[in-house]
């Protein structure tokens, strides 16, 4: 799934981002040579819940998906945004307000969407990626949209926007996001993954990788990231 800067393609076509860096250390130490590939939401929740021996990322960790998939390693923190175009007269206080908004844009299969879902929320308009929510939102198509702080910076980037067409109008949740296996993977082959995952930490790898994206962040969006134990937070 695509979601910068975790993990997207990029201009080159290449898988690229902060927790794909992550993964390709993780696979350097278990001499693993299996393709990164991209899909939709929808797509990667279908593939993990069907299929052993698939490692997904990012994944938000929640309390209804705690015990249905393998938690590799913990790579970053998030706030769950609502976005509003700046000329919008939209404020919201609180989840029944947010209830009571004409349309709410979110992607299928995205931890928001479906916390919203589970919320008996019936103002979804889901699509198959952030960026076209973030489109139809510029377009007045959508009042707001449901996303997070980083990716909304990289898109409209990419779509030659300027964060100061857009606000904050609420802050739904936060999660803790991670690399994950899907549950009917072999226990060795889990184990080899998180001892993987804890190689590329106490050798400072993965610090280092950190590091580097805080700085790439901050250089290409102008946005401070905290960096706590190695994982970073925004």
């Amino acid at each position: 799934m695509s979601e910068p800067p975790a993990n997207f393609v990029n201009l080159s076509g290449e898988v690229d981002g902060y927790v794909t860096d992550v993964v390709k250390a993780m696979q350097r130490k278990l001499k693993d040579k299996t393709q990164i590939e991209v899909m939709p939401e929808v797509r990667v929740l279908y593939t993990a819940d069907k299929y052993r021996n698939v490692l997904f990322f990012s994944f938000s960790r929640t309390e209804g998906r705690e015990h249905k998939y393998h938690w590799i390693k913990h790579v970053l923190s998030k706030q769950w945004l609502v976005y509003a175009r700046r000329d919008s007269m939209i404020a919201i206080n609180n989840v029944e307000e947010l209830r009571a908004i004409s349309g709410i844009g979110v992607v299928r299969g995205d931890i928001r969407s479906i916390w919203l879902e589970n919320l008996g929320f019936e103002n979804l308009h889901p699509v198959t990626n952030h960026s076209q929510n973030l489109r139809r939102l510029m377009a007045d198509r959508l009042p707001v949209i449901a996303t997070e702080k980083l990716t909304t910076h990289y898109l409209a980037h990419e779509l030659g926007l300027s964060m100061n067409t857009l606000k904050v109008v609420f802050v739904l949740n936060r999660s803790d996001v991670y690399i994950a296996m899907s549950k009917g993977t072999d226990t060795n082959i889990v184990q080899r993954w998180q001892m993987a995952a804890q190689e590329i930490t106490d050798t400072g790898e993965m610090e280092q990788i950190a590091q580097a994206w805080v700085k790439r962040i901050k250089g290409s969006e102008g946005i401070e990231v905290s960096l706590e134990n190695g994982v970073l937070v925004f």
